[in-house]
């Protein structure tokens, strides 16, 4: 479980995230959705600890997070940023490369760290792309692939920064699929899409100007009216379906 408490961050004297009071619970897949700039991408920062939040705590299974150690909290959790380098390497190499925070002082992959590895690739369906360089993949394989290296790690929890963003329809459709799948994970994803979230989510996270306005499963967030309002749209609170007001 993750339980944050009065977190604030601030960049510049602006504020991007106010006092944010939450609780994650295990084993659920939880939408981050906002408009921009309304601190969803670092909110998923200061969970991994790639920023260091200004006041507030984050404590992961009881620990408050800056009391990890680097490589044992890569083993509690894995993060999945919106903006990501593309390395030409092989997929197995890549995703090989998720174990990082068990290898031992010589540097050298286990028999454990292939097994683990294999079984990430086998789960999200590119075993037959082992061989292939992260270049010469399509957007939705190469997604695969991100996230069967952050299965590879193999945290308990999954930090996912617009998972679809530029993926044709039917590509979005496989990857929400995926991730809605992985239920011995729990699963924080910032969605762009409002009807994705709402109708693969366990509970929905709005954002809006740094703040959490609501928190809840789709149907309390969707009646609570404040998306309608937040994007200025009208939602479908039956199907989740949206058009503009």
């Amino acid at each position: 479980m993750v339980e944050i408490k009065n977190l604030t961050y601030s960049y510049s004297d602006t504020a991007i995230l106010k006092d944010i009071n939450l609780t994650l619970p295990e084993r659920e897949f939880i939408s981050i959705i906002g408009p921009n700039g309304s601190g969803k991408s670092t909110f998923l920062h200061a969970l991994s600890r790639l920023i260091s939040t200004q006041n507030g705590k984050i404590i992961i299974d009881g620990k408050n997070i800056s009391d990890y150690k680097r490589k044992e909290l890569a083993k509690k959790i894995a993060l999945l940023p919106q903006f990501r380098e593309v390395p030409d390497v092989s997929v197995h190499r890549f995703v090989l490369s998720g174990r990082y925070p068990y290898l031992n002082f010589s540097g050298n992959y286990s028999d454990k760290d292939e097994f683990c590895a294999k079984q990430a690739m086998d789960m999200t369906g590119i075993t037959h792309l082992a061989d292939r360089s992260l270049k010469n993949l399509s957007g939705g394989e190469r997604q695969r692939v991100y996230i069967a290296l952050c299965l590879s790690q193999g945290a308990d929890i999954l930090l996912l920064d617009e998972p679809t963003t530029y993926l044709d329809i039917r590509y979005q459709f496989d990857i929400l699929d995926l991730i809605r799948s992985l239920t011995d994970k729990t699963v924080v994803a910032v969605l762009h899409d409002i009807t994705h979230a709402l109708t693969y989510s366990d509970k929905v996270i709005l954002m809006d100007k740094g703040t959490v306005l609501a928190y809840g499963t789709p149907q309390e967030v969707a009646s609570s009216g404040l998306i309608d309002e937040v994007f200025g749209i009208t939602l479908d609170k039956t199907n989740y379906t949206v058009s503009p007001k």
